[in-house]
C-alpha cells in the first residue's frame, strides 16, 4: 500500500471521529474541521515518516489538538492587545466637500492631489511636503 493510499484510507475512516473529538475541545465546528484538515496536511507533507507510525490516528489527533491550542492562544493574545489599545481612532474625511477652507491652492486646483484639501488659505499639505519645483505649473 502506498503512502497516499494509507492517508486516503485513514481520512475516510477517521475524519469524522477526529472532528467530533476536536469539536469537544474547541466548541466550534468550523475550527474543529480546520484543525483536522491542518493535521492531515502535515501528514501529507511527510508521508514516509507518517507511514512508519504505530498509531497514525493518535498522531493526527495530537497534531490537531496542538494546532487548536496554538490558535486559541494567539487569538487570546490578540484580543487582549486589542482591548488594551482600544478602538481605532476616527479618520477625518479628506474629500474636497469637507475642506476647511473655501478655495484650494494651485496644486489642488490642478488636480495633482485632489484627495488632500487645503489646510490654510495659501498652502496645502502637498505644497508643504514637496519641494518648490514640484508645485510649479507643468509638473
Amino acid at each position: 500500500m502506498s503512502d497516499g493510499d494509507l492517508i486516503s484510507e485513514l481520512y475516510a475512516g477517521c475524519f469524522r471521529r477526529l472532528v467530533v473529538q476536536l469539536y469537544a475541545v474547541t466548541g466550534d465546528l468550523t475550527e474543529a474541521q480546520e484543525a483536522v484538515q491542518e493535521a492531515f496536511t502535515r501528514a501529507l507533507m511527510a508521508p514516509g515518516r507518517f507511514a512508519g507510525l504505530e498509531n497514525p490516528e493518535a498522531w493526527l489527533r495530537r497534531v490537531a489538538v496542538n494546532w487548536a491550542r496554538s490558535r486559541f492562544r494567539r487569538r487570546r493574545m490578540l484580543d487582549g492587545l486589542l482591548r488594551r489599545i482600544g478602538p481605532p481612532p476616527a479618520v477625518a474625511d479628506h474629500s474636497p466637500e469637507h475642506s476647511p477652507c473655501s478655495r484650494r491652492c494651485a496644486c489642488c486646483r490642478r488636480g495633482s492631489v485632489s484627495r488632500w484639501p487645503c489646510t490654510t488659505s495659501s498652502t496645502c499639505r502637498w505644497t508643504r511636503s514637496r519641494p518648490r519645483w514640484a508645485c510649479r505649473p507643468g509638473r
